[in-house]
């Protein structure tokens, strides 16, 4: 078996982290650890990162599948347009409760 090793450039550039982010996660036993080529040089097994990225891609996925569609989860926390309607006829702002504005 082959083995392609990537060096920290491409690493970033695959995974989208920071050179201090891939570091804290390499000692946090979150991000795979680099393999010594000699002095001080490093790289990664690409076939490790890609299992990386699709770790987080499947972590995701499975957060996505346990959690109310964005529509739902946004609608709970907006006005509804009647809503709104009917707190203009009161003569409220919207955005304000009743009892925090001051009338003459």
């Amino acid at each position: 078996m082959v083995h392609v090793i990537l060096r920290l450039p491409e690493v970033k550039r695959r995974s989208g982290l920071s050179r201090t982010s891939i570091y804290e996660r390499v000692a946090t036993r979150t991000f795979p650890a680099p393999v010594s080529l000699g002095g001080r040089c490093v790289g990664w097994l690409e076939e490790e990162l890609n299992a990386w990225v699709a770790s987080r891609v499947a972590s995701r996925d499975q957060a996505l599948r346990h959690s109310p569609p964005l529509r739902e989860r946004t609608q709970s926390r907006t006005m509804t347009d009647a809503s709104f309607a009917i707190k203009q006829q009161k003569g409220v702002h919207p955005g304000i409760e009743a009892a925090k504005i001051k009338r003459p």
